[in-house]
């Protein structure tokens, strides 16, 4: 009797540790959300940034009117810090009507963007910071802005003009301090922080180039390369279906519709998504914001980037490298971020895969001034190359992808943008070779 009741009271012991353990179980709930979807931003994070607008969308130059000289800076870091302080200005009294003599005054300072922007990416003062924020802007685009200065009561005012010069907006910029700060650059040339610049093919599409000779360092890198894996759950609808398959040297994922290709380097990579052959054009402003929002959901940021162009559903951003651009010599898209928009859907996307890391300075060059490009440009007519049809000069790097032993060299040179194409200007041999862009 006594070994019954002891095996009684051994069950009722069991069965409540048991239902103590079930209730434990059900009532757990972790504190905030850390364990939701544990692995998901793992997987879909490159580990590089998240950006906006503002830090992409910069001007590839600021210039300094002053007496019918220009000037610009000597460090492109510079030109930055001043950008980043103009946007955090306040206009007011946003206004449109017809364009103005802007470039008929003595002192002004203008600048440059790489592509035609609509005006309403002003909105939400994604780029500048306006006072009144119910302000309606107008539907076309501009490329340059200018400031000029009302002396009288300290103030700036800021000229947006449209692409075809046809039309203008203003606002006021009613801060004396901001006035001070932009005054000083150009009545007071400290040519320790600018150089003189000069104005090349004026009559079709200004360019601003630096007059004199240059002298930049090289750098060669080692990098790391990323996993193309990772980008898996953020391209495809059904992650669990997509299958790896290697030919001569290439990686391809696909789920039997679209499909990621790893270029046989494995520095470079594009996603394809079909698309129909009828679709609508992606207004600007939209296509921008889509691109912004899928790269930063996989922190594809993974270097510096600044918007290059949008055109029929596509955007590039261009890489950077202490300021300058860096202009891909392989033709591998090693130094473009890329997407194609068909009706909401992501259909092209082509990028780099890999990160620079260590860094080791190699030999300096002197590049060729900008007055021995303008007198090469307008009198060797044996170049076959139309002047009309350069829309922009710059200086950037150029990036040499070293496959044996995975590193890369930037060495600086010089850039022209010829209908549409970025090409290297060589002006060792006096010829002009491509530049990957």
């Amino acid at each position: 009797m006594k070994l019954e009741t002891a095996k009684t009271l051994a069950l009722i012991i069991l069965i409540g540790i048991s239902l103590l353990l079930t209730y434990g179980l059900w009532s757990y709930q972790p504190s905030g959300d850390t364990l939701q979807n544990p692995t998901y931003e793992a997987e879909t994070s490159l580990g590089g940034t998240k950006e906006s607008k503002k830090s992409l969308i910069e001007p590839e130059s600021v210039i300094f009117h002053a007496d019918n000289s220009y000037y610009g800076f000597s460090d492109p870091l510079k030109q930055r810090e001043l950008y980043n302080e103009m946007q955090s200005w306040v206009l007011n009294n946003f206004e449109t009507g017809p364009p103005k003599d802007i470039l008929e005054q003595s002192h002004l300072v203008e600048l440059v963007f790489p592509d035609e922007l609509p005006m309403n990416i002003l909105n939400s003062n994604s780029l500048f910071n306006f006072n009144d924020k119910e302000t309606v802007f107008p539907s076309w685009h501009f490329n340059r802005v200018y400031f000029t200065f009302e002396s009288e009561t300290a103030s700036l005012q800021a000229h947006f003009v449209s692409a075809n010069g046809q039309q203008e907006a203003t606002a006021y910029i009613n801060d004396s301090a901001n006035y001070e700060q932009l005054w000083s650059y150009v009545s007071n040339m400290d040519f320790e922080v600018l150089q003189e610049y000069m104005l090349f093919n004026e009559e079709n599409t200004p360019i601003y180039i630096p007059a004199n000779r240059i002298e930049l360092p090289g750098y060669s890198f080692t990098i790391e390369k990323l996993d193309p894996n990772l980008l898996i759950n953020a391209l495809f609808r059904t992650p669990s279906a997509v299958r790896p398959i290697y030919n001569n040297g290439e990686r391809l994922y696909t789920d039997n519709q679209r499909q990621i290709r790893v270029f046989e380097n494995g520095s470079s990579m594009e996603f394809y998504n079909p698309y129909p052959e009828d679709y609508e054009r992606t207004e600007s402003l939209k296509l921008i914001d889509q691109s912004i929002l899928s790269i930063n959901d996989h922190f594809g940021w993974t270097q510096e980037y600044n918007l290059l162009d949008v055109e029929e559903n596509t955007v590039r951003y261009l890489m950077y490298y202490d300021g300058y651009p860096v202009f891909d010599s392989s033709h591998l898209n090693l130094n473009i971020i890329e997407q194609r928009w068909i009706n909401q859907d992501l259909s092209i996307y082509q990028r780099p895969l890999y990160t620079l890391e260590t860094s080791f300075p190699i030999d300096s060059v002197e590049l060729p001034s900008g007055s021995d490009i303008i007198h090469y440009l307008e009198n060797n007519p044996a170049s076959n190359y139309n002047i009309e049809n350069i829309t922009d000069l710059q200086i950037g790097y150029r990036l040499n992808f070293q496959g044996e032993d995975d590193s890369i060299i930037l060495v600086p040179a010089w850039y022209m943008n010829y209908n549409g194409s970025w090409l290297e200007f060589k002006f060792s041999d006096l010829s002009i070779s491509e530049g990957g862009s």
